[in-house]
């Protein structure tokens, strides 16, 4: 594995997993929209709250 990885490193011009992870992202090989951080606990809008239980009631966290 570290081979593998020494290679995609060597190929994209990164010295680190990270910037390799920029580089493709600037040459078009990865979405940049994967990447954007959420704020925390933000959610899509397509998501919503996570289902509850029938006969469970949500409790608040403090």
């Amino acid at each position: 594995m570290k081979n593998h990885t020494s290679s995609i490193l060597a190929k994209l011009g990164a010295r680190d997993r990270t910037r390799a992870v920029l580089k493709a992202i600037e040459l078009g090989y990865l979405p940049r929209e994967i990447f954007e951080p959420r704020s925390v606990g933000a959610l899509p809008a397509e998501e919503g709250p996570p289902p509850q239980h029938p006969g469970k009631q949500a409790v608040p966290i403090r």
